[in-house]
């Protein structure tokens, strides 16, 4: 699902004369695209990087996956905060929403 897809699909489901969600569904798909880069450079780079600081060469986890932890943890609240009252057939899966 894409970002435009996405965006649909959350104001369909939600009261957006309301400020609030206005904003909630804006931060949501900054959030998606972000999560979705930090993916890519996770995809490209891996998982341990090699890092060069002086005469020392070290390996060490990538600092996407730190970052793409705390962007995951600030959409599952958002997600959550949308409270979407449909039947679960009918939601679209947390993968389709994050790999569009």
């Amino acid at each position: 699902m894409d970002g435009n897809e996405l965006r649909n699909y959350l104001e369909s489901q939600l009261d957006m004369d309301n400020q609030v969600n206005v904003e909630k569904v804006d931060r949501y798909i900054q959030l998606v695209e972000v999560f979705r880069e930090l993916r890519k450079a996770i995809d490209e780079h891996g998982y341990i990087v090699k890092t060069e600081n002086a005469s020392q060469t070290f390996l060490k986890p990538n600092p996407a996956l730190s970052e793409l932890n705390k962007v995951s943890n600030s959409i599952n609240a958002l997600e959550k905060s949308f409270k979407l009252d449909q039947p679960e057939n009918d939601k679209p899966k947390k993968r389709d929403l994050l790999n569009g």
